[in-house]
């Protein structure tokens, strides 16, 4: 929006305002209408003004967002002396999805108040397991603490009922879908709130006290959260996927978890009953470290938070009755929304060939999301997820040899950092571990680099933050896992180019590497405008 039109808006609402007040001194003098009318009639013209001066607002944020994606120094913003460009001001998360931006009030206590429960659910088939498919977002659900179950209060007994037969409002806790790892325990992810009719809330509850909780909830089981790749793709994605499904993705979300009820291989619980207590640890670390990526709240246990409220905020002379949680909104169903739904491609490690095809259709049509992901994520770390490096780097992730998983291991990648430096005259980072540094120097590191050499696993997701036009050279040991290991997420990201090369025993080609790093920096140099390397 050119600064003239600006002006002419803001002209239109001057002349606007001076028509007002022409109109309301004239009307007094000639004894014209009565007060009520020129009140009414001024009221709405002022309301014209304030929509007319938010227009301008909106317009006058939209060109400083359009002045720093291409800005003077092409795509990506003005050159200047910081390797990042930085736009004026970074678009709030409102400006990328519906909900607003609030800080919503403290919980506050009612006793037996009865307030009616309503669902949205998508996802659903015909199927006897369709709950695995299905994700819903609930109205005034309830949650009783002393037996440990959801409640949804139904208009009367004949809606009870159909709910309860229709099964609507069961979902699967899991964010696994219909992997193989989670078939023995499927069931026991299975979320089945307790139907009752309003008319049996008096008799159910009585008089007890009942918290109110204002932000959104969900409920979900956790898997892996021990490792850093599992942690965005199982935990906090497929939230975020089923939060702005409803458009409720929001900074005071509050993520709640199950704990397992068996011990799901690999999920925490299971890890520390197999490896033992330090894998808690590595959790905790992780829920610590990674939760604020999506909300500004930390992840508990839902009957633990539920206790600790109850003791936060019911009088002691009540407790003995009883208390129940009733959550304005919470949203649950992570079955086929983290990134490998029915797992098809067993984490990628599948692919087709001329006599075995393997489809993965779990990330098709999803694009959107999985950048919106990206985009949140930075927004809560403070970063601005537009800002396109101005000078092109190379990463490259050398597993440590002391790493649990050392068959992954590459060889070879500090002579390729050498090379790259003395023939393509680019700057290389080359990382171990990244121990110590907070995923805000992780994430900022990884955004202003162009290109990532990496292995598979876990530290390879790191790679999500890559900029627009970016590339990923995946180098995988093929004694330890197959060729395309993890495509069935990274093949589907839209904004950087993935390219995979085996490696033998650690030892792979130099030559191709080199040309995917070349094709990978003149990528990013066409695309914004930058020198083409050597």
């Amino acid at each position: 929006m050119k600064p003239a039109v600006l002006v002419i808006f803001g002209v239109l609402g001057i002349v606007l305002l001076y028509t007002s007040t022409v109109y309301v001194h004239t009307n007094r003098a000639s004894g014209g209408t009565d007060g009520s009318t020129t009140t009414e009639t001024i009221a709405a013209q002022k309301r014209q003004i304030e929509r007319l001066l938010e227009n301008i607002q909106a317009l006058q944020h939209a060109q400083s967002i359009s002045d720093g994606e291409h800005g003077e120094g092409g795509p990506g913003g003005t050159s200047g002396t910081s390797d990042t460009a930085k736009v004026p001001q970074p678009r709030a998360p409102q400006d990328l999805w519906h909900s607003a931006v609030s800080r919503h009030p403290s919980p506050t206590v009612v006793t037996g108040l009865m307030k009616e429960s309503t669902h949205t659910c998508y996802g659903r088939t015909y199927n006897p397991d369709y709950w695995v498919e299905n994700t819903c977002m609930y109205h005034n659900m309830l949650y009783d603490v002393d037996k440990d179950e959801f409640v949804y209060v139904a208009h009367s007994q004949a809606t009870a009922k159909t709910v309860r037969e229709s099964g609507d409002l069961v979902v699967s806790t899991y964010p696994q879908g219909f992997s193989p790892r989670v078939g023995p325990v499927l069931e026991e992810g299975k979320l089945v709130p307790v139907v009752i009719a309003k008319d049996d809330f008096a008799s159910k509850f009585g008089d007890k006290q009942i918290i109110e909780l204002s932000n959104v909830h969900t409920v979900y089981e956790s898997y892996n959260a021990e490792n850093f790749g599992h942690f965005l793709t199982d935990e906090l994605y497929p939230a975020f996927s089923a939060l702005s499904s409803f458009d409720l993705v929001q900074p005071d979300i509050q993520l709640m978890r199950r704990p397992t009820k068996k011990k799901w291989r690999y999920s925490c619980d299971w890890q520390v009953a197999e490896w033992g207590p330090g894998q808690g640890k590595k959790c905790d670390a992780n829920y610590k470290a990674l939760t604020p990526l999506m909300s500004t709240n930390s992840v508990v246990k839902v009957r633990e938070y539920a206790s600790k409220l109850v003791q936060e905020h019911i009088p002691a002379k009540d407790k003995r009755k009883g208390a129940l949680l009733r959550f304005r909104v919470a949203v649950s169903g992570f079955g086929m929304l983290a990134d490998h739904c029915d797992d098809p491609t067993t984490h990628g490690r599948r692919i087709g060939s001329a006599t075995s095809f393997v489809h993965h259709n779990c990330n098709r049509g999803r694009q959107l999301q999985l950048v919106n992901f990206r985009k949140w994520t930075m927004h809560m770390l403070g970063l601005d997820p537009n800002a396109r490096p101005r000078k092109q780097r190379v990463l490259i992730w050398d597993r440590a040899a002391s790493d649990y998983k050392p068959n992954r291991k590459v060889r070879g990648l500090p002579e390729l950092k050498k090379r790259i430096e003395t023939e393509l005259q680019v700057e290389v980072l080359l990382y171990e571990q990244w121990l110590g540094k907070s995923p805000e120097y992780q994430i900022e590191t990884m955004a202003s680099s162009t290109v990532f050499v990496t292995g598979v696993g876990s530290g390879s997701h790191i790679g999500w933050y890559l900029p627009r036009g970016g590339s990923m050279v995946r180098v995988c040991n093929v004694n330890a896992e197959p060729t395309h290991m993890e495509w069935h997420i990274f093949n589907y990201m839209p904004h950087f180019q993935v390219e995979y090369v085996e490696a033998q025993k650690g030892a792979f080609d130099e030559e191709e590497v080199m040309g995917h790093v070349v094709a990978g920096l003149n990528r990013y140099a066409v695309e914004n405008d930058l020198p083409l390397v050597a």
